[in-house]
């Protein structure tokens, strides 16, 4: 018997509110562009913003981050997905990092677009993600450097982060640019690519 077509790729994003950030804007430019490639997406912030941005196009699950209604929202919608992707470090928080055994086979891809937003210091919640994230994206070699050196980082983590310019082949090496378009291919070759070796269809 003849296979079916494929499922499309269904990816749920996280940005931490829905003010007009680097990282969020970013969030929903690689949503737009994943769509017109037939992935399926949704984009969640996890709490209201605090000045006029993107309340319009993205949907709130919580009135804080770090809540329990936040928790349990994005748990609730991790079920639907294949993938989770964490744009930014702010949404690096107990609400969105898994419990020991939870999201089990779930590929996680944490997008760490400025690094001046993750602290000197990687608490619990920043450990738990960066533990249980198959890939970490960054704009640019400098801030896979400085990510890797922070307190607390995971001794494993630095063959996980993947830098678009980095000199390196790898499958996991989407070609973004923090000033210019999102390469939508790039990112749909490594969300597959993270998604199969999880071995989550």
């Amino acid at each position: 018997m003849a296979n079916g077509p494929r499922p499309a790729l269904r990816v749920l994003q996280a940005i931490a509110d829905t003010d007009p950030s680097e990282s969020n804007l970013q969030a929903v430019a690689l949503h737009r562009a994943l769509v017109e490639l037939g992935v399926e997406m949704r984009t969640l912030a996890l709490a209201p913003g605090t000045r006029p941005g993107l309340e319009a196009a993205v949907p709130t699950i919580a009135p804080g981050r770090r809540t329990i209604a936040a928790r349990s929202a994005w748990r609730a919608e991790s079920r639907w997905a294949d993938v989770l992707v964490l744009h930014g470090a702010r949404t690096a928080t107990w609400a969105t990092a898994p419990a020991r055994g939870e999201h089990a086979g779930l590929p996680v891809v944490l997008a760490l677009w400025d690094a001046r937003e993750w602290p000197q210091r990687v608490g619990r919640a920043e450990r738990r993600l960066l533990d249980a994230a198959t890939a970490v994206v960054v704009p640019d070699v400098a801030t896979r450097s400085a990510l890797s050196r922070r307190r607390g980082a995971p001794p494993d983590l630095a063959p996980r982060v993947v830098a678009p310019r980095a000199s390196e082949s790898s499958v996991m090496e989407p070609a973004t640019d923090d000033r210019g378009p999102v390469d939508a291919r790039a990112w749909s070759e490594l969300l597959s690519t993270v998604t199969a070796a999880a071995d989550v269809r």
